[in-house]
């Protein structure tokens, strides 16, 4: 059995380097890591957020409301990262759950939608 300072190094360069790999695995080719998106949403339907701007003040403020996706990457079809789905659902997806507007759900910047 070797011993000394070079044998912790090499089994530390080792633990490191077995890391990196499972990572790099877990993360780019099996995609196992959330995401989140947005999506249109109908007001007359649901509670829908909208962020809390003004247009006159901000030239960038986009009030049209949304839902928020929740759902695995390795999952998510490319049109929900890409923004572009219609009629997405989380039917028959594991891990998926469409977010509604309500007072736990909002983050700084958004409120809630009126229904229509």
């Amino acid at each position: 059995m070797i011993k000394g300072p070079g044998a912790t190094l090499s089994l530390l360069a080792v633990m490191v380097v077995a890391i990196v790999v499972f990572r790099y695995q877990q993360y780019v080719v099996d995609r196992v890591y959330p995401i989140e998106a947005n999506l249109a949403c109908d007001p007359a339907l649901h509670a829908c957020f909208v962020a809390d701007c003004s247009p006159a003040d901000d030239p960038e403020c986009d009030l049209t409301p949304y839902e928020k996706v929740s759902i695995s990457a390795h999952d998510a079809p490319a049109c929900l990262e890409a923004h572009t789905c219609d009629a997405f659902t989380c039917e028959g997806r594991r891990g998926c759950a469409i977010i509604y507007c309500s007072e736990a759900a909002l983050a700084e910047g958004e409120t809630c939608s009126e229904r229509e």
